[in-house]
């Protein structure tokens, strides 16, 4: 009995060439639970491999069958491999330009309330780092701190509304990983006043 459960086990786990051979095993280990034996094929039966295996044992024939490391030795070398790091791009181009908008006090209020984990002021502690261009702010972060672009947005949003400019600018996505601060078109007023 213990044997076939540990079949199963295996048998959902490897990945065989077609899946008929699957759900051969799969079937065949069901029965042997239900103590059906009589009913087996012989051509549905597990490979002999399969047949005596114990827990230790089953790490590695996967490993082994399918050419790449198991769920319990990937999240070790996931945390060995290469760090990554996330950018995320704020471009205020138009503010600026126009005068309406400093760069250099937006970026000292997200640096003050930029949370990570739930705290704020902890950038230095996590690798979070904000770059100030001329008109653009680049937030970087490693990947595996999962920081959040929506985040961004909503701090921009609050920047704007504490200096009374969010009835004139709003915060658009250009790309997956970027913002853009942009005017909102109002054109639809002067139509109608040309009428009267």
């Amino acid at each position: 009995m213990k044997d076939a459960a540990v079949a199963v086990a295996v048998a959902t786990m490897v990945e065989p060439i077609g899946r008929s051979a699957t759900a051969a095993a799969a079937t065949v280990t069901k029965r042997q639970l239900n103590g059906n034996n009589s009913l087996i094929p012989s051509h549905h039966a597990p490979p002999d491999e399969l047949r005596h295996v114990t827990i230790s044992h089953a790490t590695t024939i996967i490993s082994e069958r399918t050419n790449r490391p198991t769920a319990w030795t990937n999240a070790t070398t996931q945390a060995k491999g290469k760090k990554s790091a996330v950018k995320f791009v704020l471009d205020c181009t138009q503010p600026v330009e126009d005068k309406v908008l400093d760069v250099a006090l937006f970026e000292k209020y997200l640096h003050d309330r930029i949370k990570i984990k739930g705290k704020t002021g902890a950038l230095a502690a996590n690798s979070v780092t904000i770059q100030r261009d001329r008109t653009k702010l680049t937030v970087v972060s490693p990947a595996e701190l999962g920081f959040s672009k929506r985040q961004l947005k909503y701090l921009t949003k609050r920047y704007l509304k504490k200096q009374q400019l969010r009835d004139y600018l709003r915060v658009v996505a250009a790309s997956k990983n970027s913002y853009e601060l942009r005017y909102f078109s109002i054109s639809g007023g002067d139509e109608e006043e040309d009428e009267e």
